[in-house]
């Protein structure tokens, strides 16, 4: 009787333990795909969300920062319009560029008239490299490092030429060189039907990076290191929301 007692023991044990061990495990999965406000930054939720690759579409490492590449599920809401996430920089700001152009508007106004309709207490005052007005004859890779030198500050600025190139992943940085910053629909998230200004001078119009003048622009800003998640899974159809 003991060992009928013992043995059923043992079978509810193993059954209880059964049981705790697929509600976990479902329970685990659950979170797994509801991407909630856990009271972490924004960054590293992003960094918890998406795999680190070092090939294909998705997120990278680069020095001391992480950028998207290819067309990379990188979408994120902010002031009612879709944006894509840049880069998560080593300060802990997110860097995003808007999903469309902005036409019938100069570049004076992105800080004050274009300014104004965001949600301003999420946006950085940051620095952006300008440099590419200095050095926009890149032969060398020499030449690409010392775009790093020259910045001034804003709120609202534009993309320069080294997101241009962190952004594809279909070429060689000689390629690049040799078709003078090649974009191509296929390999960068940063591709648009019409021309958009960067920095400085100097605009994107479909497959090349040129030098002169386009009147349409694509904003770019940093939103504040303290940011949070509330929801998304970064697709366009699911893109990254804000918490407030």
């Amino acid at each position: 009787m003991k060992k009928y007692h013992l043995i059923l023991f043992l079978v509810t044990i193993i059954y209880v333990i059964s049981m705790f061990n697929t509600i976990y495990k479902k329970n685990l999965e659950i979170e797994k795909n509801k991407i909630i406000n856990t009271g972490d930054s924004l960054a590293e939720r992003i960094l918890n969300i998406n795999k680190i690759v070092k090939s294909d579409d998705g997120l990278y490492k680069e020095q001391n920062k992480y950028v998207f590449k290819g067309n990379a599920n990188n979408y994120i809401i902010f002031s009612n319009n879709l944006w894509r996430i840049v880069s998560l920089e080593e300060d802990g700001t997110i860097k995003i560029v808007k999903d469309s152009i902005l036409k019938n508007i100069s570049y004076d106004e992105l800080n004050t008239k274009y300014f104004d309709t965001l949600d301003k207490k999420k946006i950085a005052y940051h620095k952006f490299n300008l440099s590419n007005t200095k050095y926009a004859n890149i032969k060398t890779k020499t030449d690409i490092e010392k775009i790093n030198e020259y910045y001034e500050e804003y709120y609202v600025g534009l993309l320069d030429i080294k997101d241009v190139v962190n952004a594809s992943i279909s070429v060689t940085f000689d390629e690049y060189l040799d078709m003078y910053f090649w974009i191509n629909k296929s390999y960068n998230y940063l591709y648009y039907d019409e021309c958009y200004m960067i920095f400085n001078k100097m605009y994107i119009e479909k497959d090349f990076v040129k030098t002169g003048i386009c009147n349409n622009y694509r904003p770019s800003l940093y939103l504040k290191s303290n940011i949070y998640l509330k929801q998304g899974k970064g697709t366009k159809d699911k893109p990254y929301i804000l918490g407030e």
